[in-house]
């Protein structure tokens, strides 16, 4: 439903899940809130995302949310505040914060930023799917 751009029914349906009884993850419906968020304006995102009670508002979603629609709008002086911010906060970031952070760098043609978060990103993918191979993330089929 998100990704058609389908906010009430995917919100129906994670209310009704949790109505059910079903123990709906806070990701899932932060990613609901978040998507949703993504197509406002800033202002109007920034709301949004404060304002809501299943998001936490200094998480690398919401951040990430926020930092897409500062891209989208060419508030590139937000875009790097709020990178800033995660840094600051101590936000791992994720690979949405690294697709985001390689977009503002090629918006701005700023290539020598675009290389470093190229291989910022490629030493993330690495170092994660290690973790995978290695078992220690949840839910891996192999044992360490």
């Amino acid at each position: 439903c998100c990704a058609a751009g389908q906010w009430r029914p995917a919100l129906r349906v994670v209310r009704e899940m949790a109505a059910d009884g079903f123990a709906v993850p806070s990701q899932l419906h932060a990613a609901v809130i978040c998507a949703r968020a993504s197509k406002l304006s800033y202002d109007q995102a920034h709301a949004m995302l404060r304002d809501s009670p299943a998001v936490e508002f200094h998480s690398a979603i919401a951040l990430n949310t926020l930092t897409e629609v500062a891209i989208r709008e060419e508030r590139w002086s937000l875009a790097y505040s709020l990178r800033k911010r995660m840094g600051q906060r101590g936000i791992p970031p994720d690979r949405r914060t690294y697709e985001l952070r390689i977009l503002l760098a090629w918006k701005r043609q700023r290539w020598a930023d675009v290389l470093r978060d190229f291989l910022a990103f490629k030493q993330f993918v690495v170092t994660e799917f290690g973790r995978l191979g290695a078992g220690t993330q949840p839910g891996s089929n192999r044992e360490a």
